[in-house]
């Protein structure tokens, strides 16, 4: 008779452990290329703004796609746009040219006194009839703050204007707009007028107050189109308003009007008539 017991293993498979005999996990791709490594890195954004900086950090490690940096400085959000040079040497003509790269996330450290920043590098394309090699995101970094609470308008106005060259950041409510402003000035603000517990209209007016964020031009959208809405609106300085839903190509021309996308700042400037958009009864 056959014997009835369990099958016989050899030694070998009898002192391997339930984990020793799992196959083993392939390994990260993202991590195989992956490089921990302590290198200057200087930073630059705000490009064509009122408000450029320069940031010198340290990387904590790298790839052939980005970089996760450490720094002491805090306002940098994601999908903010800069140019990294790296490794930086602090030469007056470093040796390695800038690369557009693109904030992925940030987060506070361990310490509270650092930051460490994902940077995503950004891949260019010779498209221009000279040859000149253009970036996917925005070369002269104009910025949109929109405020508006109803996501699929948000994202059909992020995707007009984006479509133009804008670097677009949307946000639900004035109180997270408020947020952001405490570190960074867009070169205009699109905000719902009723919305919220702050309202566009508050926004604005607080805006209006503070030295630093006075001179950005606020257009307010008002569903309701009274005549009251647009008449409040300009009282508390916004420089136009406009009834939702907005055709794209009138929302576009609004925004160019009063700040110019990086490929028609030479035929826009903020002095243009904006009457056909304004009404004040």
């Amino acid at each position: 008779m056959p014997p009835t017991g369990p099958p016989h293993e050899s030694p070998q498979e009898e002192s391997a452990t339930p984990e020793e005999k799992k196959p083993a996990k392939p390994r990260d791709r993202r991590k195989r290329h992956r490089a921990k490594m302590s290198v200057r890195v200087l930073v630059r954004g705000g490009i064509g703004s009122l408000e450029p900086f320069e940031d010198v950090g340290v990387t904590i490690d790298a790839s052939r796609d980005g970089l996760l940096i450490e720094t002491s400085r805090g306002g940098y959000w994601e999908n903010q746009v800069v140019e990294v040079t790296f490794p930086y040497d602090g030469e007056p003509h470093p040796v390695n040219p800038p690369q557009r790269a693109r904030v992925v996330r940030t987060s506070l450290m361990q310490d509270r006194l650092h930051y460490s920043v994902g940077l995503q590098f950004q891949k260019t394309t010779a498209s221009d009839a000279d040859g000149t090699e253009v970036t996917s995101y925005f070369p002269l970094q104009v910025r949109v703050l929109v405020v508006e609470p109803d996501q699929p308008t948000a994202s059909g106005i992020r995707e007009t204007l984006e479509a133009d060259g804008y670097q677009v950041l949307s946000v639900p409510s004035s109180k997270h707009a408020l947020d952001i402003l405490r570190n960074e000035s867009p070169d205009v603000v699109l905000a719902v007028a009723e919305s919220g517990d702050i309202s566009g209209q508050d926004l604005c007016a607080i805006m209006k107050k503070n030295v630093r964020l006075q001179h950005i031009p606020v257009i307010l959208m008002t569903r309701s189109a009274q005549t009251s809405d647009y008449v409040s609106c300009h009282q508390v300085g916004a420089v136009m308003c406009i009834a939702l839903p907005c055709p794209p190509n009138k929302l576009r021309h609004a925004v160019r009007l009063v700040a110019p996308p990086p490929s028609m700042r030479s035929a826009y400037n903020g002095k243009v008539n904006v009457s056909s958009f304004v009404r004040t009864s």
